[in-house]
Parts: structure tokens; sequence; C-alpha cells
């Protein structure tokens, strides 16, 4: 039973992650956001979206590739 509160913590975390991660995509891809990620190819996009920073101020837990749901 225990074990059940431990898979919904990390399917939780997960899933904000997610959520903030597909947030932080369009906000770096948008000219009018203070996020706007100039001269942005795949590989930088990739790079930017791994900075803890951005999860962090937003209290989301970053989760690494390998633990993604």
């Amino acid at each position: 039973m225990l074990e059940d509160f431990g898979l919904i913590f990390v399917k939780y975390i997960s899933d904000t992650f997610q959520a903030r991660r597909t947030e932080l995509a369009r906000r770096l891809g948008d000219l009018a956001d203070d996020y706007f990620l100039h001269d942005a190819n795949a590989a930088l996009l990739a790079r930017e979206l791994e900075d803890r920073d951005y999860y962090t101020e937003a209290n989301v837990f970053r989760v690494p590739e390998p633990a993604r749901w």
C-alpha cells in the first residue's frame, strides 16, 4: 500500500515537469515572451529545456531523462 503512494508521487512530479517543459518550449519560441531564445536551433533549445533553474523557479522538480514517466 505504501509503495503505491511512491508511484503516485513519481507520476505527479513527472506530469508537473512535463507540463512546465511544454510551457517553456512554447515560451522560448514566442517572440513576444520575455523567455524568447534568439537564434535557437533544436540543439540549443534541448539544452535550455534541461536547465534546472527554469523548473525550480516554478517550484517544479526537474526530472532527469531516465526517470521520466
